[in-house]
């Protein structure tokens, strides 16, 4: 028997299994471990402005700044896909003794799929970027202080379909404090 001939033997015989078991593709469904279920949670962040300033934040993808006056507050949920973090945005702040002089930061908070919730509140400056960058387990916080601010970023007990971060502003005349960050949040959307 012919190569040719004996394939085609074996493709009929295969398809005329396939059709007398009516066999169709099963597909199961994928066990889910406790710490993938937790990264399937997305990410919300909430900004207080305990501050005397003005403070506005624009939201990755939106072109309108959202005001948090004194005494505010401002929460984002997210759940962006494994390249793009769940939460980010442009910070600025208007310090009251320069009225009309916006100071901005970045703001970033994020489950990723590998790896501990992380967040980022960073600023630009000669030599890098500056702030919190870091990850972050259930109660544990960070504070940076930047110019005329002090900023205090913590995770709380995770809610049922989030990571929950909370960012409170104050003002601050102390001198400038910071971790020194990779500077990854300053491309155009930043400008």
């Amino acid at each position: 028997m012919s190569p040719a001939l004996r394939r085609r033997m074996v493709i009929t015989t295969l398809a005329a299994a396939i059709l007398l078991t009516g066999c169709t593709p099963t597909v199961l469904a994928p066990e889910v471990s406790a710490s993938r279920e937790a990264s399937i949670r997305g990410t919300n962040l909430c900004i207080f402005n305990n501050t005397t300033m003005n403070v506005r934040v624009t939201w990755r993808g939106d072109t309108n700044a959202q005001a948090v006056p004194p005494a505010g507050e401002l929460c984002k949920k997210g759940h962006a896909t494994s390249v793009e973090d769940d939460v980010l945005g442009k910070l600025e702040y208007e310090p009251t003794i320069y009225p009309g002089t916006w100071m901005g930061l970045v703001v970033m908070a994020t489950n990723y799929s590998i790896g501990k919730p992380a967040a980022v509140v960073e600023y630009a400056a000669i030599g890098g970027a500056y702030g919190i960058c870091q990850s972050f387990d259930e109660g544990q916080s960070a504070w940076m202080q930047a110019s005329w601010l002090r900023a205090d970023m913590k995770r709380n007990k995770d809610s049922s379909d989030n990571k929950e971060f909370v960012l409170t502003l104050t003002d601050s005349q102390a001198p400038i404090v910071a971790q020194t960050c990779v500077p990854r949040y300053f491309d155009d959307w930043t400008n």
